[in-house]
Formats: structure tokens, sequence, C-alpha cells
């Protein structure tokens, strides 16, 4: 999900990104789960400044540190997460 006051720029941004879903009524934007999509969201918000979820956080940090001793878990937490919130 994103989220940010109007603004014609990232309106532009979050329609580069395929699969995404305007919801007029609660004024978000969905996108389907997938690691390449959250890479893009990230690519083409790079330069802003964005609050990425914390989540989504530890799913990034566990993906770039080769070195996470709990990587099952914290795998499993993220995706019980992302079910909760109805984003896969």
């Amino acid at each position: 999900m994103v989220t940010f006051s109007y603004d014609p720029k990232f309106v532009a941004k979050v329609k580069s990104i395929e699969g995404r879903r305007w919801h007029p009524d609660k004024k978000y934007w969905s996108f389907p789960y997938s690691e390449d999509i959250l890479k893009n969201i990230l690519s083409v918000f790079k330069n802003e400044n964005i609050y990425l979820d914390s989540t989504l956080q530890v799913y990034f940090k566990q993906k770039s540190n080769k070195q996470v001793q709990n990587q099952t878990q914290i795998t499993g937490a993220v995706n019980k997460e992302l079910k909760l919130r109805g984003w896969i």
C-alpha cells in the first residue's frame, strides 16, 4: 500500500509501476505482492523522503545481509504480517 498527499509527480511515479490499483474510497494505491514490485517501488521513490513499514525494512535487511541467523523466522514473520494486512 502506498499513500501520499496529492502530488502529480508522485502519481506519475506510482503509475509507472505495473500492477498498481487506486482505491478511491480510502485514497491509497495497492500493488500485488512480489519482491520485484517492492524493489520497483523503492527504486521509483529512491530520491524521496518515504516511510517504509518496519516489516518491510526487516525483509530488505534480511535480503541484503546473508549472515542473518534466524532468516526462516524473519521470513515467516514478514509473510504472516503481510497476510494479516491482506497484501498477499
